[in-house]
């Protein structure tokens, strides 16, 4: 905006840009006193400024000030004057320019504002932020990190970051840092970091650089305490590991009681009732009635302490087992089954073998519900220390995503069953599937978990080993 005038305060031009920018016309100001656009302050300033250049004063050339658009709006500007003269050097008149500073000043607010949440933020948070420059070397940083590092804000920018690592990943971490000064931002990356008194916290940061004016850099990062975290996540893996124990032994022990003394007793009466077969043909028909509802009973307690858990699991491992679920559910539901395994050795730990027996249960189930499939594939691999289980089906399939959804809303607990016992033991569940197209099940965990013992325990309590069956009459 260019606005001339008289040393009077008489308009005398305008430009384009200052019509549009204050909505007045060049008719509506040409020969006013430049007073009309002027706020009191304003114009005492610019008579000040002119006054005194006049008399010969040094006076700045540059000066804010506000200015009225037509609609009687203050709009701040920046103003540059300088005179107008004669050839003789006679100052005739002034003439100024104005840059609007609206825009300049609403960024100045908002990031005052932003300077300020942050710095609200930067104080109360019980994350750790801090801040380094390009090589690594710290800058800033909060309180709650100040407080357990128990070092001042002088003592920490005397420190590089490295200082207080305590990674055995100190190559990622400097991969990240590198990613950093190329600009790139880096999230989730854990450390392990200490402090001036030995104790040691694993945190997880996330950081972001900051470039700043001359090409110079600065880095920010934010890092969250992931150590109570842990050991929740531990506790809470240790009790759901307990519970899963637990279960098998109370499902060992019932299967147990099923096999071995339901049916040893049901079988036991069989025989009574059959040397009964002579008696008069009036009660014949019922005896056989008995019998053949005896061998019901026995069937059935049979079935149910398989369903519970199979005895062989313990005796014959996984294998042996799988094999032969695998082709009972064919007979039960009527797919043709593929069965496919390596001999695993060593054998793998028992705590792997429920989980991997009970995925596959799950899974087979899954597939006599929903599936509609017409073949069943089950492969077990051995790739060195390591087990991977397939279940895959040419059935109906479904959507991947509802269904885990559904699952965590607590719609099912199969896959979420099938997922937290492979967590236990080390491993992880992979499902893919889609519409029309069949299931595919993969199941990948390790032969012999290190975070498991290496005996055989449930819930704290060895499970009591088979005895030798009897049969009838007490014989073994």
């Amino acid at each position: 905006m260019i606005m001339t005038f008289t040393l009077d305060g008489t308009i005398t031009s305008v430009n384009r840009g200052l019509e549009v920018a204050l909505g007045w016309s060049r008719e509506e100001l040409i020969g006013q006193h430049y007073g009309k656009l002027a706020t009191p302050a304003a114009l005492a300033c610019a008579n000040e400024h002119t006054q005194r250049a006049l008399a010969g004063e040094a006076v700045s050339s540059i000066f804010t000030a506000e200015i009225l658009s037509k609609e009687g709006t203050r709009v701040p500007i920046e103003v540059r004057a300088r005179f107008i003269r004669t050839p003789a050097g006679k100052p005739i008149g002034i003439q100024s320019i104005f840059r609007d500073l609206s825009e300049r000043q609403r960024l100045e607010r908002t990031v005052k504002t932003s300077e300020a949440k942050y710095r609200t933020i930067f104080a109360a948070s019980p994350d750790f932020i801090y801040l380094t420059d390009s090589g690594g070397k710290l800058l800033d940083a909060n309180p709650a990190l100040l407080d357990w590092q128990g070092l001042s804000l002088a003592e920490l920018q005397q420190r590089h970051f490295l200082d207080f690592l305590a990674s055995d990943n100190r190559e990622e971490v400097m991969r990240a840092f590198a990613a950093l000064q190329q600009e790139q931002t880096v999230r989730g990356l854990e450390v392990r970091a200490h402090n001036k008194q030995g104790e040691i916290r694993e945190f997880e940061v996330n950081a972001a650089p900051l470039p700043k004016p001359g090409g110079d850099l600065e880095i920010l990062s934010i890092a969250r305490d992931l150590t109570e975290r842990r050991r929740a996540e531990a506790a809470l893996a240790t009790l759901s590991r307990q519970l899963l124990e637990a279960q098998e032994s109370e499902r060992h022990r019932l299967a147990y009681e099923l096999h071995d003394e339901l049916g040893q007793g049901l079988t036991t009466l069989k025989l009574m009732l059959q040397m009964l077969k002579g008696i008069p043909e009036a009660g014949a028909q019922q005896l056989r009635d008995s019998i053949q509802l005896v061998d019901d009973l026995i069937l059935r307690a049979r079935t149910l302490s398989l369903d519970l858990r199979p005895l062989m699991l313990d005796e014959l491992g996984l294998v042996a087992t799988l094999h032969w679920y695998v082709y009972r559910q064919e007979q039960r539901v009527g797919f043709v089954a593929h069965f496919a395994t390596d001999a695993l050795k060593p054998r793998p730990h028992p705590a792997v073998e429920t989980a991997c027996f009970r995925v596959v249960q799950e899974a087979l189930t899954n597939v006599a519900r929903h599936a509609q499939a017409r073949h069943v594939w089950v492969e077990v691999r051995q790739h060195d220390s390591n087990l991977s289980l397939c279940i895959r089906d040419d059935g109906v399939g479904f959507d991947v995503p509802t269904t885990v959804k559904r699952a965590r809303q607590g719609a099912s607990f199969g896959v979420l069953g099938m997922e937290e016992r492979l967590r236990l033991v080390g491993g992880h569940l992979e499902i893919h599937s889609t519409p029309g197209n069949g299931t595919t099940i993969s199941a990948h965990v390790p032969l012999h978990p290190p975070t498991l013992p290496s005996h055989r325990e449930v819930a704290g309590t060895p499970i009591p080993p088979l005895r030798a069956r009897k049969g009838p009459g007490g014989k073994r």
